[in-house]
């Protein structure tokens, strides 16, 4: 029962991964769009490594 459990949680944790990856692009898209509020570089930078986390961890989600 302990690995079935693993293996739901980890596939969880991809599928919201997967998704983020999807999203968050958008998001920064947006951001570039309307141009970048003074002091949110680092948002903005926050947001980019984020999407590069959830790209690694959700590259294998739907195989």
């Amino acid at each position: 029962m302990g690995a079935h459990n693993d293996s739901s949680v980890a596939r969880s944790v991809q599928f919201v991964a997967f998704w983020l990856a999807v999203i968050l692009p958008l998001a920064l898209l947006a951001l570039v769009a309307v141009g970048l509020p003074r002091g949110w570089l680092s948002v903005f930078l926050g947001l980019l490594a984020l999407n590069a986390v959830a790209l690694a961890a959700g590259h294998g989600y739907g195989r």
